[in-house]
């Protein structure tokens, strides 16, 4: 049978039964199975956020050759996973699911582990394993494609640390051997993400906190060294000028205009321990970025709440450590990887995010389960209906979480709701309402996210895109210009100017602009394409056709360069070359009316009326009145 849970860590080796056993290997299927199961809706999500910017515009991914010229440095892991699955789906999000929700099984699964090494309790593994599998704040990780980052550096710490902990009971050789693969798995982890170096946290915890003679001293002595450790950080942080001005961006994202000041900073730190801790015990209303207003003072009660919280948690380890309580344990990895995210040490992207609780909240679940175990005084019976009451609501809103991950109208939608004046939601929203056709609507919400952050070159770029809609060229100049000012080496905006100046007919211009974009990014398709269709308008057929296949040597299922390799082709007289690349257009862009248009026609103006009756019935689905035009146009020839 299995110990209740309650061993100090010296004797945790002495039961064979907390060992990790052959027979667990047969439980990794069923938390994989039971994460595709509750994250099926996650197929459904488009490419949202950083996505845009780590997968589908990094070349990186797309060929090994790519990968070690290494354009976009990043977590070189993560870009080698992407690599296996480009290779199969393209840019299909659908199929990049399939890893993603691999890897979150596979983390439920180790956490089962973990918690058989440190409470060898059954029960208490199965209350952790699932409450990290369905909590609701884990669907921004394993949804949004761009954080398996974040994924994957876990499964890789959680196995060093298993390792490592294996290695300390071998014998001889065996013990080598564990600690040779600990070391290796947490190299991996760092490629990853960085914040997998607050693993090495957990051994030194480990040994610390074994009873033994002096362990006690020797605790303490590592306690106060970490909490020096600390002081010494914020009080650098504090004599650095620098600092102070580099969070100001941060501060006005959440309103605080004006003068401020490192106390305004600590005090936001701290109510966001609390609003992300609520957000943890009450998972309701969750979204990818949160605003909320800078506390006025020590007195605001969510300042009051993540001081007395951050204070609890620490007094808690101190006499789990001091008792060897594998409690202890648990809270060393929930604030050795809580604290690097928690903007105490230094300033991140957000004050507060769901995917910051991913890691840390493994040590969460390992506290909560044996909490739990512990209040129910060992009763299964109790233990397993209170743990119904928690995880099935918790999954209930998982299901529905990934609905807000679907589309980017909803996406961004939701994320105003939530948090009205975030920055991301309101560029988001900017984008969405520009492609739907609603340009003045558009400009409003650029225009509130020019006061969260007036140096976003998003926000220009964007208001030149509108102004040149709405025929305000030089207007468009202007603000394409602001935007290189803010961000002169983007190639997004040099691709922006030179369309511009395209359809404005001047080519020169647009080639000039369109060059400087594949020189700052020569893996740039869509500048490739762009400038092949400058080259067309020029009437250099030559130098077109060499872009558009120079665009789809960099990416092969690009639609629009396939459309403008086949148009190019047209207009040089090569009519079946022409028809395969609408072909190729229509199939990987099957709602493109332009390429089903051109391909039907010209499948028929060749005499292949099989494939235009097949690509005139596709166009009558799509687009039914351009689909009697065309008929129109065949029976004419």
């Amino acid at each position: 049978s299995v110990n209740d849970g309650d061993l100090p860590l010296t004797t945790m080796s002495e039961h064979k039964d907390s060992r990790i056993k052959y027979m667990h290997w047969a439980l990794l299927p069923v938390f994989l199975v039971s994460g595709y199961l509750l994250f099926w809706p996650s197929f459904d999500s488009a490419w949202l956020m950083d996505d845009i910017l780590v997968l589908v515009n990094n070349p990186d991914i797309r060929s090994l050759a790519n990968f070690f010229e290494n354009y976009y440095p990043g977590r070189p892991l993560r870009e080698l996973t992407y690599l296996i699955d480009y290779q199969f789906f393209g840019l299909q999000p659908a199929g990049y699911h399939v890893q993603q929700i691999f890897w979150h099984g596979l983390n439920a699964w180790l956490v089962f582990l973990l918690s058989l090494r440190l409470f060898p309790s059954k029960p208490v593994a199965w209350g952790a394993a699932l409450i990290f599998l369905v909590h609701p704040l884990q669907v921004e990780v394993v949804a949004n494609i761009s954080h398996r980052k974040d994924s994957l550096a876990l499964a890789f710490c959680l196995a060093s640390f298993l390792a490592y902990l294996r290695g300390r009971d071998s014998e001889k050789l065996n013990r080598i051997l564990w600690l040779l693969a600990a070391l290796l798995f947490w190299g991996v982890a760092l490629l990853a993400k960085e914040n997998a170096l607050a693993l090495i946290v957990m051994p030194v915890a480990y040994e610390l906190t074994r009873p033994g003679r002096g362990h006690r001293k020797l605790f303490l002595g590592g306690l106060t060294l970490g909490i020096i450790g600390i002081a010494g950080r914020i009080l650098s942080l504090v004599n650095n000028p620098e600092f102070l001005e580099s969070i100001g961006p941060a501060l006005l994202k959440l309103g605080k205009f004006g003068h401020y000041s490192y106390e305004d900073y600590f005090l936001t730190v701290f109510k966001a321990w609390a609003f992300m801790t609520s957000k943890l015990v009450w998972p309701l209303n969750l979204t990818m970025e949160y605003t909320f207003p800078v506390p006025a003072g020590w007195q605001d009660i969510q300042v009051l709440g993540g001081l007395i919280g951050g204070v609890l948690l620490t007094a808690l380890f101190a006499w789990a450590g001091w008792r060897s309580h594998p409690m202890c344990l648990a809270l060393a990895w929930l604030l050795a990887f809580w604290l690097p995210t928690s903007n105490l040490l230094g300033h991140l992207s957000y004050f507060a995010a769901d995917r910051y609780w991913y890691t840390p909240i493994v040590g969460a679940c390992l506290l909560g389960s044996y909490s739990l175990w512990w209040l129910c005084r060992k009763s299964r019976a109790v233990y397993f209906m209170l743990g119904c009451l928690i995880v099935l609501p918790l999954a209930w809103l998982t299901w529905q979480q990934q609905e807000v991950w679907s589309h980017e109208e909803i996406f961004y939608t939701h994320m105003l709701h939530v948090s009205p004046d975030a920055l991301e939601g309101l560029v988001g929203k900017g984008v969405s309402t520009m492609a739907a056709g609603d340009l003045d609507t558009a400009k409003h919400y650029f225009r509130s996210a020019v006061m969260r952050s007036p140096r976003d070159w998003r926000v220009p770029q964007n208001l030149g895109l509108i102004a040149y809609r709405q025929g305000a060229h030089a207007d468009a100049k202007s603000y394409f210009q602001q935007a290189l000012a803010m961000s002169p080496k983007n190639p997004e905006i040099h691709n922006n100017l030179g369309s511009m100046y395209t359809e404005l007919g001047d080519p020169e211009a647009a080639i000039m602009a369109l060059q400087r974009a594949i020189t700052i990014n020569p893996h740039f398709e869509r500048g490739y394409t762009n400038l092949g269709v400058a080259y067309e308008r020029k009437g250099d057929l030559v130098e077109a056709e060499a872009m558009h296949r120079r665009a789809l040597l960099e990416r092969r299922d690009y639609a629009e360069a396939h459309y403008n390799l086949g148009v190019t082709l047209y207009r040089a007289g090569r009519k079946d070359e022409a028809r395969e690349s609408f072909a190729t257009a229509s199939r990987l862009s099957p709602n493109d009316v332009d390429a089903l248009f051109n391909y039907a026609s010209l499948a028929s103006e060749t005499g292949q009326q099989a494939e235009a009756a097949a690509a005139l019935d596709r166009l009558r689905q799509v687009d039914p009145q351009l689909a009697v035009q065309l008929e129109r146009e065949i029976s004419g020839q």
